[in-house]
């Protein structure tokens, strides 16, 4: 407080005046003891006048005042007005008592009364002043205070209080100025330094700031507060390792001051000491338990190193030392939201904005907790609600902007995106977040332009590089997209999300090896990531490695747990793996995983038919087709099934209604072509294969298959035409070669039928049915030794094959022996009562002849495939055997005559007539 002893006017002096002036000459060198008796024996005389008797009143309370009797003091500051009631030194004196006792409406009432007694006092407006400013009546204060100034321009003293009542008041700008010319008054009174840099750091001016605080402790090396301040300054300019040292001073000058201790712990949570930040708010906080301020610091602190339970229990302590405060919810719910629980977040952030319904970091918090609840339209209302309190804050603008994107109204964030840039275009995030909105709303041309800006801002960035790659490959450029992976990588070579978005690209580009290569960085970066063993399997199930693709599928599932994609894609390697009954374990438990799961439904139905429960899988199909109805997969799955369960009419039908569901369902049109060429509507097959092979003309399979109906139909050239485009589409179509070669064979053109099978069975080593085709080639050609081995061939491969048990027995008989047990063996393999079974059961001398031709005519009737044509080679055949020529030509000529062209027993009924002289 600024309060002088008024020095007496000059005069005479008598005992009573000799006996003041030693009085204050004692109190000036602290002598307070001393000065009371001779105030006592000034007091006593009879010389002073009253205004001296006032002052040695206001001596001896100063004196008390100093000896702690305050209310001794206080009498006589009471004792010295009543004295001299026109005396303003008394009141004054009075005033700056009751202010440092913090009693201002009474210190007031004192300075009021001075400054009416004595307007042209500087010292009454000074005190009263400083009242005020306690008072919070910082603009009574700062007027105060100015006319302390005008009556005295130089007082260094009056402008430095006026600059501090300024910056109380937020005028940074008015207290700079006033400090400065304090400073220029009195340049070595180091507080006018350090209030002015204090003002400086307020402003910003970190540099300017340090510069003052440097000089107010050149000119007092302990000044504790400015070594403090001048770390803060350090510490936000960065300057963190060169502020430690004066945070250390700070803390040496005043250990049993928490202040230094928690400034300090700032520090070192910037420096990412977390445990350095720790220890230093625990020793503030034992110096000062229940300080809210600290425990918020060591809160987030404790949240920094997602030690939840230790940030909470600080909020808590926080909350209790000072419940109305509303930062410590806000930390609260910011701790919550990071720990995940975006409910309590929530409650969090209202808890402090019903301390401060206008807290803007409340309304921005709390936005983005609802913002991750999917809670789009409450986010939306608190982030504008925050926007309006501060409409230049850029980033709440991105995060509305991310709410927006998430809402999907790619629009609405294109415009908040747009709006934050012009408050600050040089954020590079700002520009990565537009051009995600600008890619959702499939501008992609904008979105490359931003994302170009967001890496030109931030090059170290690598999500802008990653998410530029997925814009790229959307326009087609998948060179960039690779490129920019590869930058992406280099960036941040640890991180998985590259190597997984790289590794699709490649999968998608038909490089297997390196996005098998990726992926496999993917999981060594990532082992707990399921997706990333599911994305490896994918890779190796494209290469055709399907054991190694169960093995990744199934450490997916190990990751996870209830994984159902999982397992529907191991039960797609499996049934490659000729594993239907583990297939349909993994479809069973993606179904129990997700009971409406109709992928899992298809997929167990057709390893069902693998596994040859076909009824089973008419059931699963059903069961699909009740889940949707529109699935037209199943309808032609079920098609499949009801085709082997020998209902070829239930085939067409579902067939035609998965087309009506899929008009352009290529495949479809193929399968129903199938459906009619076994049913021999020959006209009808080609029909479908011509619109499957227009709407697929690469695809080398259907022009198989509309060549074998053409063949079937008896246009060996049209069927020759449509195996010849087949291999040239597919250079390996191995049943594109074995069907043109039994073109081939019907032609006559044996060598070429051969050469065609020798390449089919180099591209299928195990293709029973290309075995059986070329032992029928041989045996057309006569050489049945030859055709008797490849019989034997196809049935190791696929004992099923009941023709080729067939013609083994015709090849034993033409000169190729087979042992008797062997062509038992094989002939107990098959199934006796489906054609051609009954004719095995004939040579095997178990069905009569004519029950054998009427199993023929009555396949026939069903599925109009030639049996009957097929009969009557094979009855000519057991007639030549028995010798009986004249009634095995006949047979032949009725079987040419009847049989398709390429049909085996059509060649081989020729053949035989050639050789018998006709």
């Amino acid at each position: 407080m600024k309060f002088f002893l008024l020095t007496l006017v000059a005069g005479a002096i008598g005992a009573g005046q000799h006996n003041l002036e030693a009085a204050r000459a004692a109190e000036k060198a602290g002598q307070y003891e001393a000065a009371l008796p001779l105030i006592e024996q000034a007091l006593a005389s009879t010389d002073l006048t009253a205004p001296q008797r006032a002052d040695a009143l206001i001596l001896r309370a100063q004196a008390e005042k100093a000896l702690g009797r305050d209310e001794a003091a206080l009498a006589d500051y009471g004792r010295a007005v009543a004295a001299d009631p026109k005396s303003a030194d008394a009141l004054i004196a009075r005033g700056v008592y009751h202010d440092e006792k913090g009693e201002y409406d009474a210190a007031l009432t004192d300075l009021d009364a001075a400054v009416a007694l004595a307007p042209g006092d500087e010292y009454a407006h000074f005190d009263r002043a400083v009242a005020l400013s306690h008072k919070l009546r910082l603009a009574d204060a700062v007027a105060e205070f100015g006319k302390a100034v005008a009556l005295n321009p130089d007082d260094a003293d009056a402008r430095l209080q006026r600059g501090i009542a300024l910056l109380l008041g937020n005028d940074l700008d008015g207290a700079i100025a006033d400090f400065s010319r304090a400073i220029a008054i009195a340049p070595d009174t180091p507080e006018g330094w350090y209030q002015r840099g204090y003002a400086r750091r307020l402003k910003g001016d970190y540099a300017a700031a340090i510069g003052d605080q440097d000089q107010a402790i050149r000119l007092r090396p302990d000044y504790g507060d400015a070594l403090l301040d001048r770390g803060v300054d350090k510490l936000r300019l960065g300057r963190l390792d060169d502020a430690l040292p004066d945070y250390d001073a700070a803390v040496r000058l005043s250990p049993e001051d928490p202040t230094p201790y928690a400034e300090r712990g700032l520090l070192y949570a910037a420096k990412g000491d977390a445990a350095a930040a720790l220890a230093n708010y625990d020793t503030a906080l034992k110096l000062r338990p229940a300080d809210a301020a600290t425990l918020q610091l060591r809160g987030r602190a404790h949240a920094q190193q997602k030690d939840w339970a230790a940030a909470l229990a600080d909020y808590d302590a926080a909350a209790k030392a000072d419940p109305a405060d509303p930062y410590t919810p806000l930390y609260r719910g910011e701790a919550l939201a990071a720990k995940g629980d975006g409910a309590a977040a929530v409650a969090a952030f209202g808890e402090a904005l019903k301390l401060n319904p206008d807290f803007h970091d409340a309304l921005v918090g709390r936005g983005q907790a609802l913002g991750d609840l999917g809670r789009h339209d409450e986010a939306l209302a608190d982030l504008t609600a925050a926007l309006k309190l501060e409409p230049r804050d850029d980033i709440t603008l991105v995060d509305r902007g991310l709410v927006n994107d998430a809402k999907g109204d790619h629009a609405a964030a294109v415009a908040d995106y747009s709006a934050a840039l012009k408050l600050d275009p040089a954020n590079p995030v700002t520009w990565l977040n537009r051009a995600v909105a600008w890619a959702g709303l499939g501008k992609l041309d904008k979105a490359l332009a931003d994302y170009g800006q967001a890496i030109r801002l931030g090059p170290d960035d690598p999500l802008a590089w990653r998410d530029r790659a997925l814009a790229r490959a959307a326009k087609g450029d998948a060179k960039g997209a690779l490129d920019d992976l590869a930058a992406a990588i280099r960036l941040a070579p640890t991180e998985a999300v590259a190597y997984l978005n790289r590794g699709s690209l490649r999968l998608a580009a038909g490089d297997l090896d390196g996005a098998v290569a990726d992926f496999s960085d993917a999981v060594r970066l990532e082992p707990d990531n399921a997706d990333a063993w599911v994305d490896r399997g994918l890779a190796w199930q494209r290469k055709g490695e399907w054991a190694r693709s169960v093995d990744d599928f199934s450490e997916a599932i190990h990751r996870r747990g209830q994984f159902a994609a999982a397992h529907l894609h191991r039960a797609w390697s499996r049934r490659e793996l000729r594993q239907p009954d583990l297939a349909i374990v993994d479809y069973d438990t993606a179904l129990r995983i997700d009971p409406r799961l109709g992928e899992a439904l298809d997929g167990r139905g057709e390893a069902r038919i693998e596994a040859g429960d076909i009824a089973g899988a008419v059931a699963d199909f059903d069961a699909a087709i009740a889940l949707n109805a529109k699935d037209s997969q199943a309808f032609v799955d079920r098609a499949q099934a009801r085709a082997r369960l020998g209902q070829p009419q239930g085939a067409l039908q579902d067939l035609t209604t998965a087309l009506g569901l899929s008009p352009d369902y290529a495949y479809g049109y193929a399968m129903r072509g199938a459906v009619y060429r076994e049913l021999g509507d020959y006209a009808h097959a080609i029909a479908d294969y011509d619109r499957a092979v227009k709407m697929r003309p690469k695809a080398s399979d259907y022009r198989v298959w509309r060549g074998l109906a053409q063949s079937y139909k008896g246009d060996q050239s049209a069927a020759l035409a449509d195996f010849n485009a087949a291999i040239a589409l597919k250079a390996d179509n191995a049943e594109a070669y074995a069907d043109r070669a039994s073109v081939q064979m019907g032609r006559g053109a044996f060598d070429a039928a051969l050469a065609d099978y020798a390449v089919a069975l180099r591209l299928s080593p195990n293709d029973a049915g290309s075995y059986f085709g070329r032992g029928a080639t041989y045996f057309v050609m006569g050489a049945y030794d030859k055709a008797g081995q490849d019989f034997d061939r196809a049935l190791e491969l696929d004992p099923s094959q009941s023709y080729a048990v067939l013609w083994r027995r015709l090849s034993h008989d033409r000169g190729a022996p087979a042992d008797p047990q062997v062509l038992a063996r094989q002939a107990g393999a098959v199934d006796l009562a489906a054609w051609p079974g009954p004719m095995i059961g004939f040579f095997l001398g178990r069905v009569p002849e004519t029950d054998a031709v009427g199993a023929a005519a009555k396949a026939e009737a069903k599925d109009a495939r030639g049996e009957s044509c097929e009969a009557s080679f094979y009855l000519g055949e057991d007639r030549l055997n028995k010798g009986q020529g004249d009634a095995a030509r006949p047979l032949f000529q009725a079987a040419v005559k009847a049989c398709p062209s390429a049909f085996f027993e059509a060649a081989a009924a020729k053949a035989e007539l050639k050789r018998m002289g006709k």
